[in-house]
């Protein structure tokens, strides 16, 4: 509904500095998901090594039984069992025995002769004239080992002639194919487990980090309100000075000065206040509110030299109207002060997608790419030839960043042809 408030950003997710509980579990999640995934990876290739090597080693082991016994299909004995010319304690008989139990081979023998001898194996599931045409191909490989078909093959040159066996070992497969399934179960259950640690562990891990913080918020709250009412005494002392004695330049200075700080004091209790509150949300109505925000300041605009331009269309976001006007200040006094003098500042707003983007101009020195980022920071002032004049002390655009942040958007600076353009970018309601 149009007019109901929400709150949109919960305490309970927010660490200092911007950061959210939500994104340290994100970033936990992240690690075990790269650490279980390497893990995996590593047993996964260990496993095709150990696989390759198994398979190798029984390949091989046929073709020393066929150079030794000659054709298994030749034997006498049933396939599977000891074939009938071996006696029973042969490590031939016993190798037959047992592989056959565990793998499928199938071989072709092509003699020097030009005799061809086969063995289709013990599946059935390939002709002999598939099985010599596949055996035919892949002596021209001049390959000893590879795979055709999802078989593994080995070719063995001889004297004789040249030996190329098919092995298909389904109880490896299977047990492979097993291992990754238990990976995968067992992966699921590490998640949920991590998934349901995460917040505790968050928690833990920012616990430090939100007590240092708060007491800092507490002190600038405290020292903030310490100092309200001595400079509000000497701007007040000040005042009634200057009627008594008249004008004079160094109790022009100290109003100058007490007023500056008068301005710091407001400005760092207004961040104290934006970072122990929750931001309540309603619909705004983001054009009418720059409007409405451009219309008192064009007078003092005008008196510095300034022309404000506005370009605007119709655009709607979920925000706080205080702290949204409070930025709309920030934005245009920032580039007031700024900017050139008998030059125009410009602010647009424009709607891309489901982002809204706010952008003001401004005509003077260029913010260097280096102090794009840092200029956001507190307390940093970029042109210090202009210290003399009144400012934000670095804290204007480190409130504006507080507010951009809580309404989860973006704010950026760039420097580019002789201008200034700060963007924020919130999301807008479609």
């Amino acid at each position: 509904m149009k007019n109901k408030k929400t709150i949109y950003f919960s305490k309970k997710w927010q660490t200092a500095g911007g950061v959210s509980r939500r994104k340290i579990i994100l970033g936990i999640l992240l690690v075990a998901l790269l650490f279980y995934v390497c893990i995996c990876a590593a047993i996964y290739f260990a496993s095709i090594m150990a696989v390759r090597s198994e398979n190798e080693s029984l390949i091989k082991m046929y073709a020393e039984y066929y150079e030794t016994y000659g054709n298994p299909a030749e034997n006498d004995g049933a396939v599977g069992q000891n074939p009938g010319h071996l006696p029973p304690e042969t490590s031939g008989a016993m190798f037959m025995t047992d592989a056959y139990s565990v793998v499928s081979f199938a071989s072709v023998f092509f003699g020097e002769d030009g005799t061809v001898q086969v063995d289709t194996g013990t599946t059935g599931s390939i002709t002999r004239e598939e099985l010599v045409a596949t055996a035919s191909a892949l002596t021209l490989k001049n390959k000893t080992f590879g795979s055709v078909h999802g078989d593994i093959y080995y070719v063995n040159q001889t004297e004789e002639g040249t030996l190329v066996v098919l092995m298909h070992n389904d109880l490896l497969t299977d047990t492979f194919l097993m291992f990754l399934k238990y990976t995968a179960v067992a992966g699921v259950v590490f998640f949920a487990v991590i998934f349901f640690l995460a917040p505790f562990l968050a928690g833990w891990m920012v616990r430090p980090l939100e007590v240092a913080m708060e007491k800092q918020r507490q002190f600038i709250s405290d020292a903030g309100h310490e100092l309200k009412t001595p400079v509000s005494s000497i701007k007040a002392n000040a005042e009634l000075a200057e009627k008594e004695l008249g004008e004079n330049r160094w109790l022009s200075n100290v109003q100058t000065e007490a007023s500056r700080m008068s301005d710091m004091v407001g400005d760092l209790l207004e961040l104290a206040r934006l970072s122990r509150t929750e931001t309540v949300m309603g619909e705004l109505d983001l054009e009418r509110m720059i409007l409405g925000a451009v219309l008192p300041l064009e007078a003092e605009a005008f008196d510095k030299g300034h022309m404000l331009e506005t370009r605007t269309e119709p655009v709607t976001i979920r925000g706080d109207q205080r702290q949204i006007e409070k930025l709309l200040d920030i934005l245009v006094e920032n580039a007031m002060r700024y900017g050139e003098p008998d030059t125009p500042i410009l602010i647009e707003l424009s709607a891309k997608k489901s982002v809204a983007q706010l952008s003001v101009t401004n005509t003077g020195q260029e913010i260097a790419k280096e102090d794009a980022e840092r200029i956001f920071d507190r307390f940093v002032r970029l042109d210090e030839a202009r210290e003399g004049e009144g400012g934000n002390y670095g804290l204007g655009l480190s409130i504006a960043k507080t507010i951009v942040s809580s309404h989860g958007g973006s704010i950026r600076a760039k420097g580019e042809d002789g201008k200034n353009i700060f963007t924020v970018e919130f999301p807008a309601v479609l």
